[in-house]
């Protein structure tokens, strides 16, 4: 009993899952920003893109 008593009142493990959690949630929001705006940014390159090789 007394074991799992300490185990209780041991928060260091709390910690660390919480950091864990957060980080996956930053990287989640990191790809899902990347999803939404890749696309955007890929169809502005590639017009700049074409639009410096009608020059040539």
């Amino acid at each position: 009993m007394h074991v799992f008593l300490r185990f209780h009142k041991d928060q260091s493990g709390a910690v660390t899952v919480e950091w864990v959690v957060m980080t996956a949630v930053v990287v989640a929001l990191a790809l899902l920003v990347m999803d939404i705006f890749g696309g955007v940014a890929d169809g502005r390159i590639k017009a700049i893109a074409d639009g410096i090789a009608d020059l040539f």
